[in-house]
């Protein structure tokens, strides 16, 4: 199913998900553009937010079209930070499961 989004050069977008108990779940991401997608709960998205060059990740890939990803999380509230630090607006398509 998915969703579909223009992502403006420059911004990046954080949507969440809550896993209700420990597991795996995973994530694609898809771009027309290269982008920069991690994995990050609460605290690492707060890090990132606040402009430090580095913060707290699970996983994470830079400058690509294409990601997914699977991973085993405990319970929590967890973001997909997905990067456009390109020179154009990004099209992006993200699902998660």
């Amino acid at each position: 199913m998915g969703t579909t989004t223009l992502l403006e050069r420059g911004y990046h977008m954080a949507p969440s998900f809550t896993v209700y108990r420990t597991g795996k779940i995973w994530y694609r991401v898809e771009s027309e553009r290269a982008t920069d997608v991690y994995l990050v709960d609460e605290d690492g998205l707060e890090q990132y937010r606040s402009g430090r060059a580095k913060f707290e990740y699970y996983v994470g890939r830079a400058r690509r079209c294409a990601h997914a990803e699977s991973v085993r999380l405990p319970p929590g509230t967890y973001h997909l930070l997905i990067i456009n630090d390109g020179e154009e607006d990004a099209p992006i398509w993200f699902e998660v499961g």
